[in-house]
């Protein structure tokens, strides 16, 4: 965290005076009384004051004056606002004081315009940035570097960031918050076996990617692993993607693969997003829905608290990446650096993911 500016000190010598007095009084009584002498009272009140100023300045401004967190997210989805109400609720409930701003921007958003936003919340003062975004790329991450290397805590939240930030020595290094994908994967990948040994006529189709995203690659290669430790691989279409929202050469490439399925359709559709796509893609192709089962991924919940891609009948499963949770991690980390006065791991922070079906 960024320390307080100089007029933060100013606000907290007269509580550390009257400390002073009160420590400084009895202990001048006692050393009178056993005679120890002014010289060496002075000296001892010097050698106390080294050591404990500092830290009273510290733990004074520390509590006096908040800290400007700001949230920046570009999604098309719930996504950002459940992980804000886990960071808002844990902070908020904090014995520190916070000031916290929320930025949520189009998914479109580019990496390179996504940094240009960073950079002016640098720029207007912030202490932390919690970061959530979908592109990214050679600008944004030097945009992260830069608010690293002026001493502002940044959050990165379900996009991992590269190797050369993690490893470079001398570089202060992000942290690093998410659902676990390799367990969501696992059991994903497991659900999707389990059907297909019990429906020996049905068959799947799996979307692969987007393989620049850690989420993505992870849990699609742990999906993948299950079926082929499964032995199931035949009966699989892997499809691959390169983008969370798939365009529309894609989408004709999942129909063709539905058409040429007679029985039992099971879809692993990338996010929760998709579900309702990929049901109207069926329909449009003239296959009965009865016979889809759509696995899908997130778990986003309406304000009633139900998961929505189950609850409207799209997807026959998905996994809960806890995103709540996911926030309440993104706060704690924060309370604990300001609470210990320096950055501690560890640096990467998961949630375990459960699997919620129909």
């Amino acid at each position: 965290m960024k320390r307080s500016r100089v007029a933060d000190r100013v606000v907290a010598y007269p509580w550390l005076v009257l400390t002073a007095l009160i420590v400084s009084v009895p202990v001048f009584v006692l050393m009178l009384w056993f005679d120890f002498g002014f010289d060496r009272y002075f000296a001892f009140f010097g050698v106390v004051l080294s050591f404990v100023f500092p830290y009273l300045v510290d733990r004074r401004m520390n509590q006096r004056h908040p800290k400007k967190v700001v949230f920046i997210a570009a999604s098309h989805s719930p996504f950002p606002s459940e992980i804000w109400n886990g960071i808002h609720q844990r902070l908020t409930s904090s014995n520190h004081r916070w000031s916290l701003s929320k930025i949520i921007l189009p998914s479109e958003i580019s990496g390179a315009e996504l940094a240009r936003v960073v950079r002016s919340e640098l720029s207007n003062g912030a202490d932390a940035m919690c970061l959530l975004p979908i592109h990214t790329d050679g600008e944004f991450w030097n945009s992260v570097e830069r608010a690293l290397f002026a001493n502002v805590e940044v959050v990165l939240i379900d996009v991992k960031p590269p190797e050369y930030l993690l490893t470079t020595p001398g570089k202060p290094r992000p942290y690093y918050v998410a659902s676990d994908y390799v367990e969501g994967g696992t059991l994903l990948g497991r659900a999707i076996v389990e059907d297909l040994q019990s429906d020996l006529s049905a068959n799947a189709i799996v979307l692969m990617g987007p393989n620049q995203y850690f989420a993505g690659r992870s849990r699609c290669r742990e999906i993948l692993g299950e079926i082929a430790t499964a032995s199931l691989l035949p009966r699989v279409i892997a499809i691959p993607v390169d983008r969370w929202m798939p365009d529309r050469k894609v989408f004709e490439t999942i129909g063709d693969a539905m058409s040429s399925m007679s029985a039992s359709i099971l879809i692993y559709c990338l996010h929760d997003g998709l579900s309702r796509p990929i049901v109207d893609l069926a329909r449009s192709r003239g296959i009965d829905t009865s016979r889809l089962r759509i696995y899908a991924y997130d778990g986003l919940r309406s304000p009633d608290g139900r998961i929505e891609a189950i609850a409207h009948g799209d997807a026959f499963c998905t996994v809960d990446v806890r995103p709540i949770e996911q926030g309440e991690l993104v706060g704690e980390i924060l309370n604990e650096i300001r609470g210990a006065g320096e950055r501690r791991g560890p640096f990467d922070r998961t949630t375990m993911p459960r699997l919620e079906k129909r």
